[in-house]
């Protein structure tokens, strides 16, 4: 019966691969950049094939592959430097095995996998040497953790995100208001986040805005940890506001 059921599951599969299908491209986030992937010519809900981003001067950031709709196979971000920053694969919508994650020099800091849940490389960095701020029954304790909460889908996603997330306030900018807010959440000992604030105001429009972008960025993270088991643990995120917006 189990023979049946994956005879006729691997079936299925190799019919919705051999529909036909048609690209699909177009900006995105206020068209910065542009993404093209291909859709099902009988459902153009469903994506299925290759899938890209890139800028507006065609610098690949991102590459990977859709399967009825769902992340699959090997999937990569790629850095300012034109470097593959992460490298892992999906299965059915999920991250599976290791990832790697590279510095903007293309050299390994990280190798995490996602089956196990564990760190199979860490190099360590500054955050890792100084003190930080968990939870402890309710109370904020400061100590020197083994290591510190690392984003899983990998930092250069999140700098991305937050570049072209933020939007300058109008008011603010009429204002003349600059400087750099500084938000805090916590990353709880199972890598998600919750409780945002903003640790250090500049603007109420700023730290407005600075807040909201923040909130917006998706993915967990590795928790922190301490005498290795993992521990809420307070982040903070700067935001800075200048001209240049």
């Amino acid at each position: 019966m189990k023979k049946l059921i994956l005879l006729l599951s691997l079936l299925s599969s190799l019919k919705l691969m051999a529909q036909p299908v048609k690209e699909i491209s177009h900006t995105v986030e206020g068209g910065s950049s542009r993404e093209t992937f291909t859709v099902l010519k009988s459902d153009k809900k469903i994506k299925h094939g290759p899938y890209q981003v890139s800028t507006r001067e065609g610098r690949l950031l991102t590459s990977g592959f859709y399967k009825d709709n769902l992340k699959d196979n090997v999937w990569q971000e790629y850095n300012y430097q034109n470097k593959v920053a992460v490298q892992g694969s999906y299965k059915n919508g999920k991250p599976v095995g290791e990832w790697t994650y590279t510095d903007r020099f293309g050299e390994k800091e990280n190798v995490y996998n996602f089956d196990t849940g564990q760190f199979v490389y860490h190099k360590p960095v500054a955050q890792d040497s100084v003190d930080n701020i968990i939870l402890q029954n309710g109370q904020q304790v400061s100590v020197r953790l083994d290591r510190v909460p690392f984003y899983l889908p990998g930092n250069d996603v999140k700098g991305r995100a937050l570049v072209r997330g933020l939007r300058f306030p109008a008011d603010a900018m009429r204002r003349g208001a600059l400087g750099v807010v500084m938000i805090a959440f916590t990353v709880d000992e199972h890598g998600h986040t919750k409780d945002y604030y903003v640790a250090k105001p500049v603007d109420s429009s700023l730290d407005t805005e600075a807040l909201r972008c923040i909130k917006s960025i998706k993915g967990d993270h590795a928790p922190g940890l301490l005498n290795g088991k993992p521990v809420a643990t307070i982040v903070t995120q700067r935001v800075v506001f200048n001209q240049v917006f």
